[in-house]
């Protein structure tokens, strides 16, 4: 193929020739108003050029879907009415947030009187104190009998002893009570709300399901005819929400899903996905165990509607562009497959 500037070309052929090897492309920016034609200049976007690489290594997208690898039930410790629900589903919340109240009367009431009686105990351990002190330093100075210095001995570790009664009696209706507010227990994701305000919630009763943000798997479907082609023992490039994570296949099936003729497998990432939650859908590519040449990449931008077809723009030989068709094949982020239509080494304008 001729160019109008061969050096220019040239250099860039040996320049994507050496990057093609490995199956990537390359592109570059350009003034390429000489290659436009004026009937074409329209349907042109921009003006930057794209130079086709070698057919890429084939691989396999298979579509995934992020779940939590573990949920725990949030369930009651006591039994009582659902008062206030503060999360709904699909919430995301922080340890310690707070997810349910449950009312329960005779709690309040039991929190209520060892309160009291705290407060009375400590009155009385007070006095007793003062007056102990009071009756040892006239016992001292032989100003009272020892009868009655026993008898103050004796009152006053009553009052000592009524007090720890009193403070523990408190301390175990504070932590009963507590159990009425209940807290997240990590950081995670509100799957399921099963609670409604006003319910008689039993001890030991699920209210709502937790998940845990950080321990995200995705889950994809292999055909079944290329389970044993593909490669599963090593990192696998893995797209969610347009973010590209590497991933170590955990879990594959050894059962055919007899629906749709595939074979479950699940991944997990490397590092944490970002804003990661159940439900977050992406894509993996897997690699093939053998080579297998697959059509040539070029962005997705470089794709036009023309006169009914879709294809691109290609410089001429010596001058301007032609709209050539194209038939795509498989996504790669925003790179597309092109099966037919294209050549290395084609110059794509756009």
């Amino acid at each position: 193929m001729k160019y109008s500037h061969p050096g220019f070309f040239v250099t860039v052929y040996v320049l994507c020739h050496l990057l093609f090897g490995s199956g990537f492309v390359y592109s570059f920016d350009c003034e390429s108003s000489e290659y436009y034609d004026s009937i074409e200049v329209g349907s042109i976007q921009d003006k930057s050029c794209f130079v086709v690489g070698e057919r890429h290594r084939k691989r396999l997208s298979v579509p995934l879907i992020a779940e939590s690898d573990s949920a725990i039930s949030v369930r009651s410790k006591l039994t009582g009415f659902v008062s206030e629900i503060f999360v709904n589903e699909g919430d995301r919340v922080a340890k310690g947030d707070d997810l349910i109240l449950i009312d329960d009367p005779m709690l309040n009431d039991s929190l209520s009187v060892a309160y009291k009686n705290l407060v009375v105990a400590r009155g009385k351990y007070k006095k007793s104190k003062a007056s102990f002190k009071r009756i040892a330093s006239l016992f001292q100075n032989k100003l009272i009998s020892k009868e009655g210095y026993e008898a103050a001995e004796l009152e006053h570790e009553i009052s000592l002893a009524e007090l720890k009664t009193a403070e523990k009696h408190y301390q175990s209706s504070k932590k009963s009570n507590s159990y009425s507010l209940i807290r997240a227990p990590y950081d995670g994701l509100v799957r399921s709300v099963d609670a409604k305000v006003g319910q008689l919630a039993q001890y030991g009763a699920g209210l709502m399901v937790l998940t845990k943000i950080d321990d995200l798997v995705l889950k994809g479907w292999v055909p079944a005819s290329f389970i044993n082609e593909i490669v599963l023992d090593g990192p696998v490039e893995v797209d969610v929400a347009d973010v590209p994570y590497s991933a170590d296949v955990e879990f594959v099936s050894d059962e055919i899903n007899t629906a749709h003729q595939s074979v479950e497998i699940k991944l997990k990432t490397t590092t944490n996905i970002v804003g990661g939650m159940s439900g977050m859908y992406g894509a993996a590519l897997l690699r093939f165990r053998e080579e297998r040449q697959g059509g040539y990449l070029i962005p997705k931008q470089t794709i036009v509607f023309h006169a009914g077809m879709y294809g691109v723009f290609v410089k001429k030989e010596k001058s301007g562009v032609k709209f050539r068709w194209i038939d795509s094949g498989d996504e790669y982020g925003e790179m597309v497959e092109v099966i037919s239509g294209l050549s290395a080494g084609d110059v794509i304008i756009f």
